[in-house]
């Protein structure tokens, strides 16, 4: 299964027949609150707010709803409130957890506690998905978030995590493009030689679930016509479903030309922890946070 929008997305989340459960740290803000309504009504969702419960309580009122259709939960200091969520998810309650008003430090630090068993023996990294106009389908990107200059076994991983979700969401077998500034090895491109690495990790079986393609640049793995004046001969060239990008300043450069440049709509997760853990940016409209909820649905589908 591929999907063209994250409307495509939305809709096969809706046609199922269990809603997720999503504990939302810091729940005490007007954005944050709108997207949660939304994805409520949408049956994406089924929300457990934590936060000031007089201050949550005002915002739902003043968006016409009745408090009495959402579960409420104080929090003490928005630390208190992570780590409810994480006692929520680990007595099965919630499958997934949301980041409100709570630095993304405080929420992970509180997440990666060893003690709160969310660890999974996995990389943690980010996951972004993107959807363009130029592109025919949700492209899926990672690390641009967490992983700053991952090491080939970091790569590995993140491959690994961006795959298994990718999977639970239905994608199967996704084509992946370790990208670099070109499409051949180079010795003196370190980046080269471990997308080189990948690919055959992949071809024995030591990466699997997936086609991985690299090194391969940019316009070779999204646009088949530069493959072919470049004779570049490979199933994922055109069409990838996920790319990976050689660190976090390339990942988050590009993701953000995408979405502020290129007319993209983005979402993203931390993946590799117990649950999928939404955070969003600061930055982030109702509509953006909306899109991060689905993919935290979508993860559990």
């Amino acid at each position: 299964m591929r999907y063209t929008s994250f409307n495509d997305l939305i809709e096969k989340i809706k046609a199922r027949p269990v809603v997720s459960r999503c504990a939302v740290v810091g729940a005490d803000d007007e954005q944050t609150i709108d997207a949660v309504i939304r994805a409520k009504k949408d049956k994406i969702i089924e929300p457990i707010l934590i936060g000031d419960i007089n201050a949550m309580a005002e915002i739902l009122i003043s968006k016409g709803e009745n408090v009495e259709d959402y579960d409420l939960q104080a929090q003490a200091t928005p630390e208190d409130g992570a780590q409810l969520a994480v006692d929520l998810v680990n007595a099965g309650k919630a499958d997934c957890i949301m980041k409100g008003l709570i630095e993304t430090g405080h929420l992970m630090h509180v997440i990666m506690k060893r003690e709160n068993n969310m660890r999974t023996g996995q990389l943690v990294s980010a996951m972004s998905v993107m959807e363009a106009p130029f592109y025919h389908k949700l492209i899926f990107m990672s690390d641009a978030g967490i992983c700053m200059y991952p090491t080939l076994e970091q790569k590995k991983g993140i491959i690994e995590n961006s795959v298994a979700a990718m999977t639970k969401m239905g994608i199967d077998n996704p084509k992946v493009a370790v990208l670099c500034a070109i499409e051949y090895l180079n010795p003196k491109m370190p980046e080269t030689v471990e997308a080189s690495s990948l690919k055959e990790m992949n071809e024995k079986g030591e990466i699997t679930d997936c086609i991985v393609e690299g090194p391969i640049s940019y316009d070779v793995a999204m646009y088949k016509h530069a493959a072919e004046q470049k004779h570049f001969d490979s199933p994922v060239a055109g069409d990838p479903d996920l790319l990976i990008w050689p660190n976090i300043t390339a990942g988050n450069i590009a993701a953000k030309v995408m979405d502020h440049s290129a007319g993209g709509k983005g979402g993203g997760l931390v993946v590799g922890t117990k649950v999928p853990i939404i955070l969003t940016s600061r930055g982030d409209d109702a509509e953006g946070k909306y899109r991060c909820i689905a993919l935290g649905a979508a993860f559990n589908s």
